[in-house]
């Protein structure tokens, strides 16, 4: 049964004495029940010293107008609150150490029940990103989106944006978890993309009070509920000072899975995800490598098709029907028709001695994105041969 009226009043008034991120919910409700009666408990009498180690901020919040003041706030805007007790509050979330009081939620709050049924990753990488990581974070969010997977992120400008818009455009569900009031117009540059996601299948979450400004802390310590709320966390591109890692290792402290998209040495965004790699993450080439890991939880998720891939390099390429054909020809010959300028280039380059990757991005100055487009081409051509440690020869 929903929180009545009264019940919300106190219900915001704790989450404003709890210290957010620290303070364990479930404990405290343990001890004194609900926060109606840890309130009169507080307020029958001069607080003992105790109640003031235990929340920090109760000096600062005085009695509950200021809860008042926000829960008129949230039914003119249309904001829902939902809290620790609430059924709907998911399950997964109550079981991390410091699970929030409550949440402040806009958008399709039904999302939340399909946590338990199809299961959800949540997808993080640099704000800054380079095409390749946009174009690979494309690919696996549609993959997850198209197999039911409900996609989490952050909202940010960059990697967090392409995954919602992404999701969107394959029918899929997604969620944002904000460092920020859920009232507050952050950052600028996702304006209509919030729009989309209100009037799509988007939820935006947040422990913020509304009008809450982000700052610097409330963007990691919100990372531990994207976490919460996911089976698991893919990183697609990242450096080691990324937010996108503290997401990372709240998956880990509770014990999800962490997924990480290989980076080749010295690219942009590769020293996170390679570290991932390096300290155990489960490496991500194509989405079956996620969803494979969701099917012994979720038996109705199933696996793309082995040919997806290659339907996806026709559609980068600009191509439909058919695949290429074979470019070889009676006599060894090499028929350059239907190659694209940039494979020509590299095919160009390449000999019978394997060369590493980086060392075609080197020569060719081209870049990265454009390079592995052009080496796919000659695959699917039949013209070159790919070699363990992304070596190539003709």
């Amino acid at each position: 049964m929903k929180n009545d009226r009264d019940d919300l009043i106190y219900w915001i008034w704790f989450s404003q004495v709890a210290e957010i991120g620290r303070i364990k919910t479930s404990e405290v409700l343990l001890e004194y029940g609900s926060p109606r009666a840890l309130f009169e408990q507080i307020t029958a009498s001069p607080a003992p010293e105790r109640f003031f180690r235990l929340f920090p901020k109760l000096a600062e919040v005085h009695g509950l107008d200021s809860a008042k003041a926000i829960l008129k706030d949230c039914r003119a805007s249309g904001c829902e609150i939902i809290t620790y007790a609430d059924p709907i509050y998911p399950e997964r979330l109550r079981q991390i150490y410091s699970a929030p009081p409550l949440l402040y939620a806009q958008g399709d709050i039904g999302i939340l029940s399909g946590l338990e049924q199809n299961g959800a990753i949540c997808v993080v990488g640099a704000r800054k990103c380079a095409d390749y990581g946009i174009s690979v974070t494309r690919e696996l969010t549609r993959g997850l989106a198209e197999a039911g997977v409900i996609t989490i992120s952050g909202f940010a400008v960059g990697i967090d944006a392409v995954v919602h818009e992404e999701t969107l455009a394959a029918s899929g569900r997604t969620i944002a978890v904000l460092g920020c009031g859920i009232d507050v117009d952050y950052p600028l540059k996702n304006t209509e993309l919030r729009k989309k996601m209100l009037q799509g299948s988007g939820l935006f979450l947040s422990e913020y009070p509304l009008q809450k400004a982000a700052t610097k802390f409330s963007f990691p310590i919100r990372n531990r509920v994207m976490a919460g709320l996911s089976d698991g966390v893919l990183v697609t591109e990242a450096n080691l000072s990324s937010g996108s890692l503290i997401t990372a290792n709240r998956c880990l402290d509770q014990g999800k899975d962490v997924f990480s998209v290989p980076h080749n040495v010295g690219s942009c965004g590769s020293d996170g995800c390679n570290k991932l790699l390096k300290d155990g993450a489960f490496v991500v080439t194509n989405v079956n490598d996620i969803l494979v890991e969701l099917q012994s939880r979720y038996k109705n998720i199933e696996l793309v098709p082995d040919d997806r891939e290659d339907d996806e390099v026709e559609k980068s390429l600009g191509q439909s029907g058919e695949k290429p054909k074979d470019a070889r020809v009676a006599g060894g010959a090499v028929d350059m028709e239907g190659l694209s300028e940039n494979s020509k280039r590299v095919y160009s380059v390449l000999q019978s001695v394997p060369k590493e990757l980086d060392s075609l991005v080197s020569e060719l100055a081209m870049d990265l994105s454009d390079l592995l487009v052009s080496i796919t081409e000659l695959e699917l051509f039949g013209l070159i041969k790919a070699h363990p440690g992304s070596l190539y020869s003709v």
